[in-house]
C-alpha cells in the first residue's frame, strides 16, 4: 500500500466522521490491508472517534489498551476523548467506579486534556 493510498483511506474515514457517518467511516478503515496500517497511531486514533460515536465500548478498550503516553497528540486526544464519552455512559448506568477507572485512565494517556476532564463535572450532574 502506498502512503497516498493509505491517506486517501484514512482522510475517507475522517471525512464521513465529519459529516456524522460512523458506519461508513468504520467500513472506510476496513480498506486498510495489514495489521501495520491498522495499528498506525492515526487510524487508532480515527478508529477511537468512530467507536466512541457508535458507542462500542469493547472493540475500543482493546485499542485503549494499546495507547501509551508515547504515542502522538492526536491519537492520544481521541482516546481522550474516547475514554470520557465511555465514563459518561457508564455514570448514565450507575456504573461509577468504572466511569471513574476511565477518567483515571484519561489523564495518564492524554494530560494535556485536563479540560476534557474538567467536563466529568457534567458526569457529577448524572449522579442521583
Amino acid at each position: 500500500m502506498t502512503v497516498y493510498e493509505f491517506e486517501r483511506i484514512l482522510n475517507a474515514a475522517r471525512g464521513f466522521l465529519e459529516l456524522d457517518m460512523p458506519e461508513d467511516a468504520l467500513e472506510a478503515l476496513e480498506d486498510l490491508p495489514s495489521t501495520n496500517c491498522r495499528l498506525h497511531p492515526d487510524v487508532i486514533g480515527v478508529r477511537l472517534l468512530i467507536l466512541a460515536k457508535l458507542r462500542q465500548w469493547e472493540p475500543g478498550t482493546e485499542l485503549i489498551e494499546s495507547v501509551t503516553p508515547t504515542h502522538p497528540l492526536e491519537c492520544r486526544a481521541a482516546a481522550g476523548t474516547y475514554l470520557l464519552e465511555q465514563a459518561r455512559e457508564m455514570c448514565q448506568k450507575g456504573e461509577y467506579e468504572a466511569a471513574h477507572v476511565s477518567v483515571r485512565i484519561l489523564t495518564i494517556l492524554y494530560p494535556e486534556g485536563r479540560h476534557l476532564v474538567s467536563k466529568s463535572d457534567e458526569l457529577l450532574a448524572t449522579l442521583p
